[in-house]
């Protein structure tokens, strides 16, 4: 493909995915079925996240109001304190594929 346009060197114009994919950034004709399911997966995790979350809010606030909120955000926050650098430890150690795997 030409650096200045989206035709390649043949002639021939390039799968209109492709064109729309490497608009945000250098995506080859073979990554754009990876790409699309990359996006998906974000968008799918992210749309959990924030459903679970308005969801959670008013169980906390009616089960215990707001002090039982702050004293769960600190609980979380000491528990990822410790388990944050034990996680970097123990990624440091194991096979790439068996940590993936795992997790």
């Amino acid at each position: 493909m030409n650096a200045n346009s989206l035709v390649r060197d043949d002639g021939s114009e390039p799968a209109r995915s492709h064109t729309l994919l490497s608009v945000f950034g250098d995506v080859r004709e073979s990554e754009g079925l990876t790409t699309v399911q990359l996006l998906a997966n974000h968008f799918v995790i992210l749309a959990g996240y924030y459903v679970c979350k308005t969801v959670r809010e008013p169980l906390i606030l009616t089960g215990g109001g707001a002090e039982m909120k702050s004293y769960a955000a600190a609980g979380q926050a000491l528990l990822l304190m410790g388990f944050v650098p034990l996680y970097g430890w123990f990624a440091c150690r194991v096979d790439r594929i068996r940590l993936l795997l795992g997790v």
